[in-house]
């Protein structure tokens, strides 16, 4: 179990897409005089690039990345049936084991280094060392 502050102390985890987001603190100075640190973790990557990273086509689209190919489109070309959406990425992701997604995580996780700035975490990183043994 990891632990995110003490009574008297708060750790915030800001998710989002981007660095550049700002992150929105609480009004009443009593709650913001706990926070002791916040953690940024980015939601990279996108779901089609770990569909791509899945079925085995990953380094397809990180050379079609370079032309501005977005991970939606270049997975969409591929299944013209994908619609981006809330359904179709759970019934995809549903059907995979908890070991299988951990991998994922941890081969996105690789690539990333080059991508994601290093005070950035990724969902590999929140992961407890038990579940990355999986």
């Amino acid at each position: 179990m990891k632990q995110f502050g003490t009574r008297n102390s708060l750790v915030v985890y800001r998710i989002g897409d981007k660095l550049s987001d700002q992150l929105k603190m609480p009004k009443d100075k009593s709650v913001r005089n706990m926070i002791s640190n916040v953690i940024c973790v980015l939601t990279k990557p996108e779901f089609e690039v770990l569909m791509l990273i899945n079925e085995g086509v990953a380094d397809r689209y990180f050379r079609a990345e370079k032309t501005g190919s977005k991970p939606s489109s270049f997975y969409k070309a591929l299944h013209p049936e994908y619609h981006k959406g809330y359904d179709q990425v759970k019934e995809y992701f549903g059907k995979l084991s908890d070991s299988e997604l951990v991998m994922l995580l941890r081969k996105y996780d690789m690539m990333r280094k080059k991508t994601h700035p290093k005070e950035a975490l990724s969902f590999y990183d929140l992961l407890t060392d038990e579940a990355k043994k999986k």
